[in-house]
């Protein structure tokens, strides 16, 4: 079928609109508060304060005041952080614990 002037433009709108469309829907769908908050690499990401971490923060978002006056055991509890049992990773933009042995 052979498309001819007008059908030819209506055609091109309307693959314009689905397209554009898609870009608004997309834009709308991003978690705003995201934006500019998340981790680019490793290096951005750091246990969380506190004794045995099992989880991270952005290096930001740390607060070294969190860690005043707190004694902690010199244990390496399993599932945590502790000795080098893991690491802080960035995920997805997210800052992530990685246990080793763990999934």
């Amino acid at each position: 079928m052979k498309l001819r002037g007008n059908n030819r433009l209506l055609v091109g709108i309307t693959i314009l609109v689905v397209v554009l469309g898609g870009i608004i829907w997309y834009g709308n769908s991003m978690d705003k508060e995201d934006i500019g908050n998340g981790c680019v690499s490793d290096a951005d990401c750091v246990p969380v304060p506190g004794c045995h971490p099992n989880s991270c923060v952005l290096v930001s978002e740390y607060d070294n005041s969190l860690d005043k006056d707190i004694f902690c055991t010199t244990e390496c509890r399993p599932g945590t952080l502790d000795c080098g049992q893991g690491s802080c990773l960035c995920i997805d933009g997210k800052c992530k614990a990685e246990i080793n042995g763990l999934k």
